[in-house]
This record gives structure tokens, sequence and C-alpha cells, in this order.
């Protein structure tokens, strides 16, 4: 990533908060959309590509992998996907950005995948290994009894 681009994705941000798209939102989702919109287009353009040519691929990039990593309040959060559409909006309405409103209708539709809570993002979700023990099935240490009347009632102490 060249320092053109860090520039251009910064300056952009900077414009979209004065823009008229940007006035549906709260001071505080407006005072922390610097960060993510130059994060979300640097996430989007990463590896040297044209902002004014990002598709769908890049636009899921942008948010669903490099956003979610940002040190956001719950409530700010909540409205990355919404405030990234707006984002796309301003940026067609300029001519930055080719074919920024499907874009946007794009974001609304994967908006469901975002992390609405901080810590709810980077990772796929644990799944457990084994089937879960019941109570009726018989005891791993092997007595023949069962778990319930055996090792279950060793750990509840």
């Amino acid at each position: 990533m060249t320092a053109e681009f860090d520039t251009r994705f910064d300056s952009w941000a900077a414009d979209f908060e004065s823009a008229p798209e940007a006035l549906p939102f709260s001071a505080k989702v407006r005072g922390a959309s610097h960060e993510i919109l130059a994060e979300f287009l640097g996430g989007a353009c990463e590896g040297g590509g044209d902002p004014g040519q990002i598709g769908e691929a890049e636009v899921r990039k942008g948010l669903l992998e490099r956003v979610p990593l940002l040190p956001l309040e719950d409530d700010v959060r909540a409205e990355v996907p919404r405030l990234v559409a707006a984002y796309l909006e301003f940026l067609g309405r300029e001519g930055r950005v080719a074919d920024a409103h499907r874009l946007a209708g794009f974001v609304k539709v994967i908006g469901k995948e975002f992390p609405k809570h901080a810590g709810s993002g980077g990772g796929p979700p644990i799944r457990r290994e084994a089937p879960k023990l019941g109570l009726n099935d018989p005891c791993p240490c092997g007595s023949g009894r069962k778990w319930k009347k055996c090792c279950r009632l060793k750990m509840k102490g």
C-alpha cells in the first residue's frame, strides 16, 4: 500500500464527516466515522487496489475482516454497516467509486454478518469436538455405571 492510497483513505473519510449522508448519524458515530471509514477503505484496497474500482469481494473484506478489529463501543459498532453504506453512497455521488449505489445495497445485505458487539469478531466460532455427555450415558472412567451416579458426583465436590 502506498502513501498516496493512505492519504486518499483519510481524505475521503474526512470529506464524509461534513457530507449530507453523515447527518443522520449521532455525534458519537460521526466522531468515530473517520477511523472506521479509513480502515474500511484500507481493507477494501489491501494490496494496492484502486479505491475507485472496488467490488463486492473488496467491500466484504473491508467490512467483515478489517473493521471488526477496531476497538469500538457497542452502540457505534451497531451502526457500522449503515455508516459504510452511507459512505459508499457519498463516494458514488462524488464520482469517486464506480457502481457505489449497488455496493451500498450489498453492504446493507451483508451487514447482518457484521459483529454487533466488541470482541465478537476475529475468529471462527468455537465448536464442541465431542458430543455432550448425558446424565444416563456410561461414565467415561470405565466403571460401567451411569455418569450421573459415578464421576459426576465427584465433580460436584
